[in-house]
């Protein structure tokens, strides 16, 4: 039997335990809130963040689709469940979640971020460029050895090499897909992403990605070409062309 009013209860306790990041007992309160009201979707959601902070990705991915098919046009739901579904591998599965709700959300910035991830790892090219001002005939040797980049690190791998900074691990690659681009970079470089070399190392991975797309790929990436065009433009006149 539904009681709304205990499932706000309960929901209230697992938000406040979530804030203070014990997330085994928000996990506890948001589960007596589903037993009083099974059908609403937040409840769902919140309990699949708690899952995805605690690494349980087969139980996160579980909620975030409960979610999903309680309040389909809910975007949010669709990013709980695309995370789930990238940290268990399920490249493809993640990316059409991202493009799903994308379509409610266009700029939603999180699902375009989840996106742009999911369609990296699917192709083992893990990040998004790499190339501010650096002249074409320098750039060449690098976008060589990106197109044989292993997946552990791939393009960030290269552009971290080609500045003189150790190569990372896949495991240190994923604890860095929490941040945007040029704060990821900083905190591989040194823990801080806040690091100042972060922005240009960034510049440089956008810009090899663009070398690295075809025309033909371009589809794949809601905004892409747009991007792609854009990109051109500032490196030609990073180049002076």
């Amino acid at each position: 039997m539904t009681d709304k009013e205990k499932a706000a209860a309960a929901k209230a306790k697992g938000n406040a335990a979530f804030q203070a990041k014990n997330f085994e007992e928000a996990i506890k309160h948001f589960t007596e809130a589903i037993s009083h009201d099974a059908t609403d979707h937040v409840f769902f959601s919140n309990r699949s963040a708690c899952y995805s902070s605690l690494e349980k990705y087969e139980k996160a991915l579980e909620d975030g689709t409960k979610c999903v098919t309680l309040k389909p046009d809910w975007p949010k739901g669709y990013t709980r469940k695309g995370l789930a579904e990238f940290f268990l591998r399920k490249y493809d599965e993640s990316a059409e979640t991202y493009k799903a709700g994308l379509k409610l959300a266009p700029e939603d910035p999180a699902m375009k971020e989840g996106l742009s991830k999911a369609m990296d790892a699917k192709y083992e090219v893990p990040g998004a460029g790499a190339g501010g001002a650096r002249p074409e005939r320098a750039l060449a040797p690098i976008v060589a050895a990106a197109a044989v980049a292993s997946a552990a690190g791939g393009c960030t791998n290269v552009v971290l090499k080609s500045n003189g900074y150790p190569e990372i691990s896949e495991a240190d690659y994923k604890k860095g897909t929490r941040y945007v681009t040029p704060e990821r970079f900083g905190f591989h470089v040194s823990g801080d992403p806040r690091d100042a070399a972060g922005p240009e190392l960034g510049r440089q991975f956008d810009d090899l990605y663009v070398t690295l797309v075809s025309p033909e790929t371009t589809p794949m990436f809601p905004g892409l070409r747009e991007f792609l065009s854009g990109a051109s433009a500032r490196r030609a006149a990073a180049w002076g062309r």
